[in-house]
C-alpha cells in the first residue's frame, strides 16, 4: 500500500482543486515515454466517458487514482461523483469523488445531474455513461416475491430507492413526507399523476425510523387501501363514495360503526355477494355479522324476525 503511495506520488503530481494529473517523472523501464514532464497524462475510456491512467501496467480509472493519491489508501469502494456532468479533468477533482454508499443524502439537484426523468411515462434514464451504461439507457428495476408485482427501484451509487419517491423529489424538488401511494395500484407505473402522497410518515434514510407501534398506527390507511384492493376490487376513492352515500352510517341498521379496534372506531365492513363478487353496500359489524351467520339465507331472516314478533306479543301480553 504505502509503495503503491509513493510510487504514484513520484511519477505524477495531482491537482486536487482542478483534478489534473501531470507527469512528474518516468517510471524505471518505463517503454515509449510519450508524455514529457510538465504534461497531462490519462486517456478517455469510450466505454463510459471516464478518465484512466496507466499506472504499474494496468489503466486504472483517474477517480481511484486521485483517492490514493490524496488519502494514501486505495478506496475500499466504488468512488463515484457528486456531478458526473462536469467536464475532464474537472470531474476528477477530489471535491466531486466520494465513495458508493457514503453521503446518500440525495438531493433534487444532484439527481437530476444524474438522470432524466419523463412525467408523462414516468420513466427514468442516464443522463451521462457510467459504468456498465450508456447515456440514454433505462433506469431502474422491479422487484418482487414468489412472482407478485413488485416495485421499481433505483440503484444510484449503490444505494437502492425507491423509484416513486425518486421520481416525488426530481418533480417536487424535496423528499416526500409521507409513503407514495399508486392512483391506480400498480406500483410499477411511476408516472407523476399516479403518484400522491399517503396519510401516514415513512421511516427512511431521509426521515427518522418510525417505532412498531406508531408505524403501525400511521400506516393503518395504507393496509386497508391494500385489503380493499386485494379483497373487494375497491380503491379508497370508491370506498369512500359508498360511505358518503349511505351517510356514513350501515346500510341496514342506519346507525354508525361502534366497535373499536386498538383504540380507534373500524370502518365500516364492506358487504359483498361471495358467489359474484359484487359489492353490495357497506354494514356495521353487527350487522355485517347478521348477514354471514345466516348464510346469507333470507328465509333465515325472515323467520328470525317472525320468531322475534312472536315472543315479543307474548311478552306484552305476560
Amino acid at each position: 500500500m504505502d509503495n503503491d503511495v509513493a510510487l504514484l506520488r513520484h511519477l505524477y503530481e495531482y491537482d486536487p482543486a482542478t483534478g489534473e494529473f501531470l507527469m512528474k517523472n518516468y517510471a524505471e523501464g518505463g517503454k515509449g515515454r510519450k508524455r514529457r514532464i510538465g504534461e497531462a497524462v490519462g486517456s478517455v475510456d469510450k466505454r463510459d466517458g471516464t478518465r484512466i491512467i496507466r499506472f504499474q501496467g494496468k489503466w486504472q480509472r483517474a477517480s481511484r487514482l486521485a483517492w490514493l493519491y490524496a488519502y494514501g489508501d486505495w478506496p475500499s469502494r466504488q468512488v463515484v461523483y457528486e456531478d458526473p456532468s462536469l467536464p475532464l479533468p474537472a470531474r476528477d477533482r477530489l471535491s466531486n469523488l466520494k465513495l458508493a454508499g457514503e453521503r446518500e443524502e440525495l438531493t433534487a439537484e444532484s439527481l437530476r445531474r444524474l438522470l432524466n426523468y419523463d412525467s408523462d411515462t414516468g420513466e427514468f434514464t442516464w443522463r451521462y455513461a457510467r459504468k456498465g451504461v450508456r447515456a440514454g439507457d433505462p433506469v431502474g428495476g422491479s422487484r418482487g416475491a414468489h412472482g407478485m408485482l413488485g416495485h421499481k427501484y433505483i440503484r444510484i451509487n449503490q444505494i437502492d430507492y425507491a423509484a416513486q419517491r425518486i421520481a416525488w423529489l426530481y418533480v417536487y424538488g424535496e423528499w416526500p413526507k409521507a409513503r407514495i401511494v399508486f392512483k391506480d395500484g400498480d406500483p410499477l407505473n411511476i408516472r407523476i399523476d399516479n403518484l400522491v402522497e399517503g396519510a401516514f410518515e415513512h421511516g427512511t434514510r431521509q426521515n427518522p425510523v418510525l417505532t412498531e407501534e406508531v408505524r403501525r398506527q400511521r400506516q393503518a390507511a395504507t393496509y386497508r387501501r391494500a385489503d380493499l384492493k386485494r379483497s373487494f376490487g375497491l380503491s379508497i376513492e370508491q370506498y369512500q363514495e359508498l360511505h358518503d352515500a349511505q351517510g356514513g352510517v350501515c346500510a341496514i341498521c342506519g346507525e354508525a360503526e361502534t366497535k373499536e379496534r386498538n383504540g380507534r372506531v373500524k370502518w365500516l365492513a364492506v358487504d359483498h355477494d361471495h358467489e359474484t363478487g359484487e359489492v353490495r353496500a357497506l354494514l356495521c359489524q353487527n350487522c355485517n355479522h347478521m348477514i354471514g351467520h345466516s348464510r346469507e339465507r333470507p328465509e333465515l331472516l325472515e323467520a328470525g324476525a317472525a320468531y322475534l314478533r312472536r315472543h315479543e306479543k307474548k311478552d306484552e301480553v305476560a
